[in-house]
């Protein structure tokens, strides 16, 4: 099995990321195969609700880094998002 951890935050051994990595710590001891990619480290667009994914192949129009993660979070059994929390909501790098 396969398990992905996406941090979405931009702190490096912060508490998003420890946390992430703790769940994958815990899947390792399991036998799973692990990976985290700090998202920050990639140029992501936003989404321009084109919804060109919405269409035929579901492929995204789009051409940023996260060409390089689909295949990633397709190949994966189970998906972690990381997501800090600022004043209780989400907050969207722009």
């Amino acid at each position: 099995m396969k398990v992905l951890g996406l941090v979405g935050s931009p702190r490096k051994m912060g508490n998003t990321d420890l946390l992430v990595e703790q769940l994958l710590e815990g899947a390792r001891t399991k036998g799973y195969e692990t990976e985290k990619l700090y998202l920050y480290d990639y140029t992501i667009s936003l989404c321009s609700d084109c919804r060109n994914c919405k269409k035929g192949d579901y492929v995204c129009c789009v051409h940023d880094e996260m060409q390089q993660i689909y295949p990633l979070m397709e190949a994966a059994d189970v998906i972690v998002f990381g997501t800090p929390v600022y004043t209780g909501m989400v907050r969207l790098r722009r």
